[in-house]
């Protein structure tokens, strides 16, 4: 079973957090979804890196990250892939994993 954790500053009023998780749950039906945080400040990339660093390492080795905060890459901005302790970690490049 994959565990995929989701940090965002999308609120939990709003439909964009229960559309991530049908898609990804389309895509990997056995994935556990678990919410870090969505209450994150908007664009607040420093607060969720503070949250994200300070919860990843009870997770199981090899449970995905996504860090949907400030997630809209810049026009010709990246988005990026990261493995650390054994964990992987996604977001756009917004310097969240700096």
């Amino acid at each position: 079973m994959h565990i995929i954790t989701l940090t965002s500053d999308w609120k939990e009023h709003d439909y964009y957090v229960a559309s991530l998780k049908g898609k990804l749950l389309s895509a990997c039906p056995e994935a556990q979804i678990v919410d870090i945080n969505h209450r994150i400040k908007p664009f607040n990339g420093s607060h969720a890196a503070f949250i994200v660093r300070n919860s990843y390492t009870h997770f199981p080795e090899n449970t995905i990250h996504i860090i949907a905060v400030n997630a809209e890459p810049d026009q010709g901005g990246e988005l990026l892939a990261a493995r650390k302790d054994k964990h992987f970690f996604l977001c756009a490049d917004n310097g969240i994993l700096g």
